[in-house]
Order: C-alpha cells, then sequence, then structure tokens
C-alpha cells in the first residue's frame, strides 16, 4: 500500500472520531477521578489529531491540558496551578501571533 497525504489526512480524522466518541461519554462518569483521567485520555487523543493535521500549537495546547489534568488528580497544590498558569503564558507568547 502507498503511503500518501490523504492516507495521513483520514487515519488523522480516524483519530479525531475516537477523540469525539471518548469525549462524548466523559460524561457518563459520575467519580470525580474516573471523569479527570478520561478528560485526560480525551486531551491526548485530540493533540495527537492535531499533531497528525499539522497544527503544532494546538496540539501542544491539549498536551498541557493532558498534564495539566492529570496533575489535577494527584494534587490541589497552589503551587501546581501557578506552574501550569506559567507555562500557558509561555506558550502563549511563543505564539506567531502574539
Amino acid at each position: 500500500m502507498r503511503f500518501s497525504f490523504m492516507t495521513l489526512y483520514w487515519f488523522a480524522q480516524a483519530v479525531g472520531g475516537l477523540a469525539f466518541v471518548v469525549g462524548i461519554t466523559i460524561f457518563f462518569n459520575r467519580n470525580e477521578r474516573r471523569f479527570k483521567l478520561q478528560l485526560a485520555l480525551y486531551s491526548l487523543i485530540i493533540g495527537l489529531h492535531f499533531f497528525l493535521l499539522g497544527a503544532n500549537a494546538a496540539g501542544m495546547s491539549a498536551v498541557l491540558n493532558t498534564l495539566r489534568t492529570l496533575v489535577s488528580t494527584l494534587t490541589r497544590s497552589l503551587w501546581a496551578m501557578l506552574v501550569f498558569i506559567a507555562l500557558t503564558l509561555a506558550r502563549l507568547t511563543e505564539s506567531p501571533l502574539a
């Protein structure tokens, strides 16, 4: 099978479809920890979707959200919050639109 741009495009769209299904089913969780873990999984999958489409800034935002959500399952530390605010601001200042 020959690899082409369209093959990658459709694979990326399939990953996006998987993210959609994971995102919809997040709200079936009544347990906060499982909710956050599935939200992190959704963010990771949608980040992969964006990277595959070449939208690196969106992919980095989704990966950062994944890390933030995973850390929030472990701690409610003010310092952790400040670190993620700083990372988000640092990422925004690297944007070509900023």
